[in-house]
């Protein structure tokens, strides 16, 4: 037969519930911490008795898209600098052009 020791299985009850409830509490703040949920705003009066301050505000970002600006400055800058080679490319052609015409002219006198 089955011994039955002095203690009760209440007080086992209630530390297995509060070991449960740390889990749960410890978790919820990981994923917090991993940025899958937000709950230190819910958790703020726990915390603070802890003496983890209240979450601070993300900063005002200028836009929504900056790394879509930044791609778009990138290509800008690109066209620009492309053009300039045109330019420069076009006035050299120009140059050899004429040469060429002055020669033309030379060769039929």
């Amino acid at each position: 037969m089955a011994r039955r020791h002095g203690t009760r299985t209440a007080p086992l009850i209630l530390v297995l519930i509060l070991l449960i409830l740390v889990l749960i509490f410890g978790g919820l703040l990981w994923f917090d911490y991993l940025g899958f949920l937000e709950v230190r705003e819910v958790f703020y009066p726990v915390l603070s008795l802890v003496g983890i301050g209240a979450p601070k505000p993300l900063p005002e970002e200028e836009g929504m898209y900056l790394l879509e600006e930044e791609r778009i400055k990138k290509l800008d800058e690109a066209l620009t600098l492309r053009e300039e080679g045109m330019n420069l490319r076009e006035e050299e052609l120009n140059a050899r052009e004429a040469e060429l015409n002055q020669m033309i002219e030379i060769m039929t006198e």
